[in-house]
């Protein structure tokens, strides 16, 4: 069974990282807003050679 960001909310996630260190539960949330991140500092900036490194 594939997971996905539905099956894991932030919520929960954050107090998982927060209690227990989990770096997967960090993980999740970064990879669940990755593209959100990606793309509003591409618009920011304008450059994506700027953001190769994020």
């Amino acid at each position: 069974m594939t997971t996905t960001a539905m099956d894991f909310p932030d919520q929960l996630l954050l107090a998982d990282y927060v209690e227990d260190q989990s770096e997967e539960a960090f993980r999740q949330v970064v990879e669940n807003h990755l593209s959100m991140v990606y793309h509003t500092a591409l618009r920011r900036t304008g450059k994506r050679l700027t953001l190769r490194g994020c």
